[in-house]
């Protein structure tokens, strides 16, 4: 064979490759696009069900005041202990913590500590509205700030994973 037929051959392998990588990428795209699709429209319909079975003022109640206060015992148990934490420097031995690593993972247990004894106080002010046409409140909310609380748990390991990942 001559040396213009293999090259010509190389280069049909080449398009053809491409052309299947990039099929391949628009068939994960369209995955991508159908299954977002269904995330929303299963939010949506279990959103509407919720409202129907549970009333405005408890769907209310429960997506305003619960979602505040476990949206703030989180911001401001983590924010900034994490964005202080994710401005350093990766380590290079991935396969072992470093010293620098053990700081920042002793670093992200002061969020945790906060973030019980804000759960605790923010459990006292909730806790003491009286909400008695709403059932169950005071255990609702117990059972949020328990779920921020554990929530919390996770930060040493979502800080140490972020900074081996930048």
């Amino acid at each position: 064979m001559s040396d213009g037929k293999l090259r010509s051959r190389d280069l049909t392998s080449v398009a053809a490759a491409e052309a299947a990588h990039s099929s391949s990428a628009f068939a994960g795209a369209q995955y991508l696009m159908g299954l977002q699709l269904f995330v929303r429209l299963a939010t949506f319909s279990t959103n509407a069900v919720a409202f129907r079975l549970a009333g405005s003022s408890a769907f209310g109640v429960a997506s305003i005041k619960l979602e505040l206060l476990l949206s703030t015992i989180l911001f401001l148990s983590r924010e900034s202990i994490r964005n202080a934490l994710l401005r350093t420097e990766p380590a290079e031995d991935k396969r072992r913590p470093s010293v620098r690593e053990q700081r920042i993972i002793n670093a992200t247990l002061v969020s945790i500590c906060v973030g019980g004894l804000l759960a605790g106080a923010l459990y006292m002010v909730y806790g003491g509205d009286s909400q008695s046409s709403i059932p169950y409140y005071s255990e609702s909310i117990a059972v949020y700030v328990l779920a921020a609380w554990i929530e919390l748990l996770v930060e040493p390991l979502y800080v140490l994973s972020r900074s081996r990942v930048l």
